[in-house]
């Protein structure tokens, strides 16, 4: 099997603690366990179970120092922490493989995990410290028989109140311990050191000092940029789990047996947790276990998980060395995606915003503020021109009836008193008044006449139109009339001559009646024709040529000017 990359997933390291004196490590044709290959494979045989070889991101053999299992397993943790991540370093394997000697010892020269851990994080603090400002805190305590105990508590055994809490800012934390502001390695050891003499630990049949609980140490780091005021929070979590441990070699009894169940059942619930995570399962059973639920972020997508599986080189071991190798293997199937690190909100930088944000509402209050008011003002401005206008318009009204009584009384005294007599008497007030109601009649008068000089001026216009017409039809009745007189004209000129040839035929000598065929016919006609009237004096009404026939005369409608 191939470990995979170091950014993919949760990184498994595996260590082989030295042999004690007796025991046997050599194989024996059945049973045998070595480390091969370039130093990341362990090579297992079982009688029970298939020859095989297994393979992690190192092994480390029992001649790697701590410094070395220290720049492979805590630095990228430390590093995590500082990047706003959950970094976790767990140690797991059977009891008596070295697991708190790797985690927490403290003799010099042969410094854990924790000591060189929280050593190179004040260090990286010291030479960013100009851009950024850190702020440390520190928690300790155990899970023991599933119960959290807060190890910095002076009061022994202390769990009242103590409570797993999840929150979107905080992610899976524990509510209710003991957290100390630290700020160099040195006041973290102190607090170490004391809270370590509180852990349980027990002397047991395969352990001179076994842990009965499960140890947390856990450093929260914040990390406040000095620029941009943007604040990141990190965790550093080293985890030593308590050795698995089967009861019919260690023969635990009482209490002792009582913690291995509990031990047992909760790593088998962190054995389940982890082949969960390895398939990917929609559902991870976090909440069967507090130190599962503890673990939850470690392992997680916000997590930089670094695991050191134990094992120990003696083949009576084989069974939980094959066990805890197993653990590691499913373990490095599991993908933590780091979606993206944790970023406390800037309340520094909010806090301005906020601050500007208020600083505008306030000016655009003032600015409403004296709009409102200015409108206040001009509205009762405006009102009170509303009450001078209308106090005004009942003074004129008042006025108007005081002069109209006084006008009307001014008329019945000249109609009582006369004229004359009225005016002699007027005062210079009533004398105008009555000038201002001449002038009112006067102008009365003067409308009404230009009213009739208009309707004047239309009606003469009309009857200049109507005389138009009839001349029209005058004119034209005159000549009808012309026409006729000329037919007269011709016939008198007729008469005229017949009677001169009368007045000859009565004058030459009569002819016999037998001498002429139209003798009768003259004579007929010569008495018939009666003698000619004396002309009568010229009219001055008729027509031309002397004629003695009156022209008709057309009766004209009298024109009255109004």
């Amino acid at each position: 099997m191939t470990a995979q990359p170091a950014g993919d997933g949760i990184l498994v390291f595996a260590r082989m603690r030295p042999p004690f004196p007796g025991e046997v490590t050599e194989g024996d044709g059945m049973r045998e366990i070595r480390l091969v290959g370039n130093g990341k494979g362990v090579h297992i045989k079982d009688r029970f179970v298939d020859e095989r070889e297994v393979t992690f991101h190192k092994v480390f053999s029992s001649e790697d120092g701590q410094e070395d299992v220290f720049w492979h397993t805590g630095e990228p943790v430390v590093q995590a922490a500082l990047n706003g991540k959950n970094g976790t370093f767990l140690v797991y394997g059977q009891t008596g493989t070295g697991k708190t000697y790797t985690a927490f010892n403290q003799q010099p020269g042969k410094e854990g995990i924790m000591h060189r851990s929280i050593h190179l994080l004040f260090s990286e603090i010291q030479k960013s410290s100009q851009d950024f400002e850190y702020k440390v805190t520190m928690q300790y305590f155990q899970l023991y028989n599933d119960a959290i105990q807060d190890l910095l508590a002076v009061q022994e055994g202390r769990s009242q109140g103590i409570t797993i809490k999840e929150s979107t800012e905080k992610g899976v934390h524990v509510s209710g311990l003991e957290t100390r502001i630290v700020g160099s390695p040195s006041e973290v050891l102190q607090l170490f050191e004391e809270g370590s003499e509180r852990r349980v630990i027990r002397l047991t049949n395969m352990n001179a000092k076994s842990s009965r609980s499960h140890a947390l140490f856990v450093l929260m780091v914040q990390k406040t940029c000095r620029r941009t005021h943007s604040v990141m929070s990190g965790k550093l979590s080293i985890v030593d789990l308590a050795g698995s441990e089967r009861i019919k070699r260690t023969k635990a009894q009482g209490m002792q047996r009582h913690e291995a169940q509990a031990i047992n059942l909760s790593l088998t619930c962190l054995g389940n947790v982890i082949h969960a995570l390895a398939d990917r399962d929609r559902h991870v059973p976090y909440r069967n276990s507090r130190l599962t639920r503890l673990l939850q972020d470690s392992l997680g997508e916000y997590g930089r998980a670094v695991i050191l599986v134990t094992l120990s080189p003696t083949l009576i071991d084989i069974t939980e060395t094959m066990s805890s190798v197993q653990f590691g293997q499913r373990a490095l199937k599991i993908k933590q995606q780091m979606k993206s690190q944790r970023v406390a909100v800037n309340h520094h930088q909010m806090c301005k915003d906020l601050q500007a944000q208020v600083l505008e509402q306030k000016v655009l209050e003032q600015e409403y503020l004296q709009k409102i008011s200015r409108l206040t003002d001009e509205n009762l401005q405006l009102k009170h021109t509303i009450e001078d206008d209308e106090a005004l318009i009942d003074d004129i009204e008042e006025h108007i009836k005081t002069c109209t009584k006084k006008i009307n009384h001014l008329r019945g005294k000249l109609k009582e008193k006369g004229d004359s007599e009225g005016e002699g008497r007027m005062s210079m007030e009533e004398k105008t008044a009555l000038e201002l109601v001449h002038a009112a009649e006067v102008q009365k008068i003067r409308s009404e006449a230009e009213k009739a000089e208009r309707r004047w001026k239309e009606e003469k216009e009309a009857l200049v139109n109507e005389n138009r017409r009839l001349g029209a039809e005058l004119s034209a009745s005159s000549t009808e009339m012309d026409t006729t007189t000329g037919e007269l004209i011709t016939a008198r000129s007729d008469i005229e001559i017949l009677h001169q040839e009368l007045a000859y035929l009565r004058s030459s000598p009569s002819p016999s009646p037998t001498s002429s065929p139209y003798s009768h016919v003259f004579e007929s006609v010569r008495n018939s024709i009666p003698p000619s009237p004396a002309p009568a004096a010229p009219s001055p009404c008729a027509p031309p040529c002397g004629m003695g026939i009156a022209p008709k005369r057309w009766p004209l409608k009298e024109v009255t000017n109004h």
